[in-house]
């Protein structure tokens, strides 16, 4: 993980308008969302966690960009969610998601990166 102080709100504005997030993806849980953001080069220039609240206005404020999450029950309420705001979700078969054990082993090396879905080709489920 980045070290140094947490960025604020202002930081994350300033980093989206100069490198705009094209890729963007969600691990959904119950309760906290796992976000990670990369531009067009596949750098990856935003990685957080928000709560439910939080995540509904964050998205709300980032342009549109292409969204991919993990076909699960909640997913397709949040894919709906997304394309309100203006944004391209897409919703990923199970079996092509990273596991737990894997995603967190690069979480802990600091490679965490949407591959999956930035992939072709790739097949998605339908919302």
């Amino acid at each position: 993980m980045i070290e140094g102080p947490k960025p604020t709100a202002l930081d994350v504005r300033r980093t989206i308008m100069e490198n705009p997030i094209t890729w963007l993806g969600i691990d959904l849980t119950k309760t906290i969302f796992h976000v990670c953001g990369m531009d067009r080069d596949g750098n990856i220039i935003a990685q957080r966690r928000f709560r439910r609240e939080a995540l509904q206005r964050y998205l709300a404020e980032l342009p549109g960009c292409r969204i991919g999450m993990e076909a699960c029950g909640g997913s397709h309420y949040w894919a709906r969610y997304c394309r309100a705001q203006g944004h391209d979700a897409r919703l990923i078969a199970p079996k092509f998601v990273k596991g737990p054990g894997e995603a967190e082993q690069e979480r802990r090396a600091g490679r965490e990166r949407p591959d999956t879905w930035t992939q072709s080709p790739l097949r998605h489920a339908d919302t």
